[in-house]
C-alpha cells in the first residue's frame, strides 16, 4: 500500500512536475486525493503494528504550515485510528 501511495505523490514546481514511477497495487491509496489515500496508508500501517504488539509514532514538524486540504487528511487519518484504537499517534515536534 505504502508504494501505492507514494507512487502517486507529485510535486509542481513551477512547469516542472516530479513524482515517483512506482507500480502502485491496485485499489489501494493510490488516487493521488490526499483526503482519501491518507487514512488508508494510517490504517495499513496501524493495523500491521496491531498485528506485532507494537505501536507507531508519527512525528511532524512545522505542522503550523499545511494547508486545508493537508491538516483535513491529516485529521480524517488521526480520527479513524481513535475510532478503531489502533496503536498510531501523532507527535506535533514544533516547538
Amino acid at each position: 500500500m505504502l508504494k501505492s501511495f507514494v507512487g502517486a505523490v507529485k510535486k509542481k514546481v513551477g512547469e516542472l512536475e516530479f513524482g515517483l514511477d512506482i507500480d502502485p497495487e491496485t485499489g489501494a491509496a493510490e488516487s493521488g486525493d490526499l483526503e482519501s489515500d491518507l487514512p488508508d496508508l494510517f490504517l495499513a500501517v496501524a493495523e500491521a503494528a496491531e498485528e506485532r504488539k507494537a505501536a507507531v509514532a508519527l512525528p511532524i514538524d512545522e505542522i503550523q504550515y499545511f494547508n486545508t486540504k493537508e491538516l483535513s487528511a491529516l485529521t480524517m487519518a488521526m480520527n479513524k485510528m481513535q475510532q478503531r484504537q489502533l496503536p498510531l499517534m501523532l507527535l506535533n515536534t514544533t516547538s
